[in-house]
């Protein structure tokens, strides 16, 4: 709430930064892109191996399948293994849906060596495309 007790929406910058200090780099893109397309994610860590987002699930919902999607384009398009896991907890008591929990795992170690291989692939790129390289190098002479 602001100094006049009224609430204010979001805005895109606050919102980045809200990404920025919250959730960790190598899940960044993808909690935002879940949280985009009307997933409501809970927690995630990218410490651990494989790293992991919970999600909220509602019982019955295409949940899995829209985030099955999204993800599978998302590894596609940026050149990565498509490998994950959707873990869905279902928990019913006396007849009633008591936990709805979706969990989406992701190996570590793949997904931080490819980032690795694409950054070093664009500097490669760049270098070719603007000769950064030979830049540098006369830079350096003076």
């Amino acid at each position: 709430m602001d100094e006049n007790g009224s609430k204010r929406m979001m805005t895109d910058r606050h919102a980045a930064d809200w990404y920025g200090r919250c959730i960790d780099e190598p899940l960044r893109d993808i909690v935002r892109l879940l949280r985009d397309n009307g997933v409501n994610t809970e927690c995630s860590c990218a410490h651990e191996n494989p790293m992991w987002i919970q999600c909220h699930y509602i019982p019955g919902s295409e949940d899995v399948y829209n985030i099955h999607q999204l993800l599978w384009s998302y590894f596609s398009e940026h050149h990565l293994p498509v490998t994950f896991t959707i873990k869905v907890t279902h928990e019913v008591k006396d007849g009633y849906t008591t936990l709805g929990s979706l969990e989406i795992r992701i190996p570590r170690k793949s997904v931080s060596e490819d980032l690795e291989f694409f950054v070093q692939r664009r500097k490669y790129y760049m270098d070719q495309v603007y000769h950064l390289d030979d830049t540098i190098k006369s830079i350096k002479k003076c």
